[in-house]
This record gives C-alpha cells, structure tokens and sequence, in this order.
C-alpha cells in the first residue's frame, strides 16, 4: 500500500472549511479588541447580539430535540462538540457584522 497516496477532493474541501471557519472566527475576535467610534460600537453590539440570539436558539433546538428523542425513542440526549458550536456562533457573527456594517456604513 503506497502512503503517499493522494488525498481525495473531499478531503481538501474539509480542511478548506474548516480553516475558513477558523479564520472566521479569528475574525469575530479582531473585531471585537478593535476600538472605534459610536457607530462602529453600535454595529459590533448588533452583530454580537444577532450571533448570541441565533447560538440560542440553535441550543435550544438541540435541547428540544434532543429531550423529544429521548422521551420518544430512549435514546440519550448527547454531548455537542464544543468546536462546532465555536465556529457556528464565528459565521454567525460575521454575516451579521457584514450586513450591519453595510447597513450602518462602517
């Protein structure tokens, strides 16, 4: 078995998600250190508000499914990996700062 063997395009698209998501989130982290004006305040505190929403909600959603499930089938509610709820609040975050810096003209 030759090791050198190449890696397959999903592979590649895996990684390249998963640095870009990385990225993302030292992105969210930049931008919260960096200071500013009135404005500039205003839009991180509407992008953090926005993430902060949606990442409960989504929460939620899993507690919800996952107490239906186990009432429903037994099946014990599970751990959720803490690197995917990190890089969901990270996109989350940028797309919303993306659209309230456009919105409010940053």
């Amino acid at each position: 078995m030759n090791t050198a063997q190449a890696m397959p395009w999903w592979g590649w698209l895996f990684f390249a998600g998963f640095f870009l998501l990385l990225g993302l989130t030292g992105v969210m982290f930049v931008s919260i250190l960096r200071q500013g004006d009135e404005r500039r305040r205003l839009i991180l505190l509407h992008a953090g508000s926005t993430s902060f929403s949606a990442f409960v909600g989504m929460l939620l959603l899993e507690i919800i499914l996952g107490v239906a499930g186990s009432i429903t089938q037994g099946i014990p509610m599970g751990e959720k990996n803490p690197l995917v709820l990190l890089m969901t609040a990270a996109l989350v975050y940028c797309v919303s700062l993306c659209y309230y810096k456009r919105r409010y003209g940053d």
